[in-house]
């Protein structure tokens, strides 16, 4: 019986290359157009940052740690809900949001902010000479 040429259950023959997609034309084009298009997305971060206020920047991060924070305790509740007793998933959910608020808004949120205090403009002095 004479091989049929569709058939891919056997390995192709040594002579035969198989070209690897990342050597691909498209592959390198498309790579390029990412790369090109993830770099202009975080200079237009980077620039939008850079041009608010120190306290517009300082929420910005206070919001993004409330955010993370109540993500992670959300993401915590969803996997231990099942085996919680009712009782405490009733008084718990609430209180473990708050704590998340609270933590995010008083602990994490300043953590970062004096880690990103070289990225971030300087305090305005409010005790500025009267004329």
């Amino acid at each position: 019986m004479p091989a049929n040429p569709n058939d891919r259950t056997k390995a192709p023959p040594p002579d035969s290359k198989r070209k690897d997609i990342t050597d691909t034309e498209a592959w390198k084009s498309s790579s390029k157009g990412v790369k090109r298009f993830w770099t202009n997305y975080k200079n237009i971060l980077k620039n939008n940052f850079n041009s608010m206020s120190r306290s517009e920047q300082e929420d910005l991060i206070d919001k993004f740690a409330m955010i993370i924070t109540i993500g992670v305790t959300c993401l915590v509740v969803l996997i231990f809900y099942p085996v919680i007793p009712r009782l405490l998933r009733v008084l718990g959910l609430p209180l473990a949001l708050m704590v998340a608020w609270w933590g995010g808004r008083k602990v994490v949120g300043p953590v970062v902010i004096d880690r990103m205090e070289h990225l971030l403009k300087k305090p305005e002095r409010e005790d500025r000479e009267e004329r």
